[in-house]
């Protein structure tokens, strides 16, 4: 979209082979993604075709160009309409073909079972009978897939349909030589890098759905036209510098002179990573450059068990000093989150201390408190 490089069409990672249905999973959930937040603003996309799917390096999946709605078609079925073209598209990277009457969920004459997702999958590209569809039918369409992926909704299967999917985009890469010769005595070798052709599910794995994108119409819109960070993106952990190891002498070395105990920088824990209706909270910085005394581009990400009702999800951002443990307060936000999300997600400017060494964390307030994990600005230091 606009000046950025396309990525690669979805369309010629299917000719090349067949996805993988946790990789399907992820660009119909992208897709759903991007087409509810269209619909929020009440738009229609009316191209939803693997020829104009873009998947990126990094594993996103944007959407090109949509058409003029057609003239005569009320609003629910430009929505019905795109809605379908997600089911065709889904169907079209499972490899299931929409000509042939599918296996019932108890068939005698093949014996199988068709799967949940194949059954959705087609149900979707039928399209639906409903002549009344409101804003949220995306959004339904999206829990209904995440419900019927099961496992390969997860959060660290999708993660590992991310980066399956941007290896499918970059391609295989030649192996270096081996080394002709030898290792040195003391020096480790380093491992092959693993293959990424098999993955393991991790069945205790939470199982969450990412709900529709909490913006306003017009960063909604940009979202929807894929302008926005990844869905799920971990935040960056706290690194310290560890200790470097003492040299092996065949001398005793002499005692070390007294000194001062010194204290190892420590932040302070200012909420659970998880409370009640909070699984996760996340804080992501935008900018790469970002230092005290600035202002800087964050995302923060509150994870939500799905409600019935819609729900007010606030946080705030908080500075903490490494030395001395003073939290700043440097930004504020909120969204109402409606029936059935489980993700709320905002990009906002903070205006970060002037300070020595700190980090920042992303803290929800409602409905429950948790933090995320802190994201250091420069370098820990080793000692306060």
């Amino acid at each position: 979209m606009g000046a950025e490089e396309p990525g690669v069409l979805l369309a010629a990672l299917l000719e090349r082979a067949k996805l993988p249905p946790m990789c399907a999973v992820a660009v119909a959930m992208s897709v759903l993604d991007a087409v509810a937040a269209l619909h929020q603003v009440g738009l229609w996309h009316g191209s939803l075709e693997a020829e104009n799917v873009h998947v990126h390096a990094d594993g996103t999946v944007r959407l090109g160009a949509n058409r003029p709605a057609p003239a005569g078609q009320s609003d629910s079925q430009l929505r019905a309409s795109d809605l379908q073209a997600v089911g065709v598209l889904l169907c079209s990277m499972l490899r299931l073909r929409l000509d042939q009457e599918p296996a019932g969920r108890n068939s005698r004459t093949t014996g199988r079972t068709e799967k949940p997702l194949q059954a959705l999958a087609r149900r979707m590209a039928r399209g639906t009978r409903s002549k009344r569809l409101t804003i949220y039918a995306a959004v339904d369409a999206r829990l209904a897939l995440w419900e019927a992926a099961g496992r390969l909704a997860t959060r660290r299967v999708q993660a590992q349909a991310r980066q399956r999917l941007a290896d499918l985009v970059v391609g295989p890469t030649e192996s270096p030589a081996p080394d002709p010769q030898p290792p040195a005595a003391g020096r480790t070798e380093s491992r092959a890098p693993r293959r990424l052709g098999r993955w393991v599910g991790a069945g205790a794995a939470a199982a969450l759905v990412a709900g529709l994108v909490a913006l306003s119409p017009p960063s909604g819109l940009r979202a929807a036209l894929g302008y926005h960070g990844r869905v799920g993106a971990t935040s960056s952990t706290v690194a310290l510098a560890a200790p470097a190891a003492a040299t092996v002498r065949d001398v005793a070395p002499p005692e070390p002179a007294p000194s001062t105990p010194v204290s190892k920088p420590a932040i302070p824990l200012l909420a659970p990573a998880a409370a009640g209706q909070v699984s996760s909270v996340g804080l992501r910085l935008l900018d790469p450059a970002c230092q005290g005394g600035s202002s800087c581009l964050v995302q923060v990400e509150v994870w939500i068990t799905p409600s019935p009702r819609p729900r007010s999800v606030a946080w705030t951002v908080e500075s903490v000093q490494f030395c001395g443990g003073s939290v700043v307060q440097v930004g504020a936000g909120s969204f109402t989150a409606q029936p059935g999300w489980t993700h709320v997600e905002s990009q906002s400017a903070v205006a970060v201390p002037a300070v020595g060494a700190q980090a920042l964390l992303a803290v929800s307030s409602t409905p429950d408190r948790a933090a995320s994990t802190p994201v250091v600005l420069g370098s820990a230091p080793g000692t306060c």
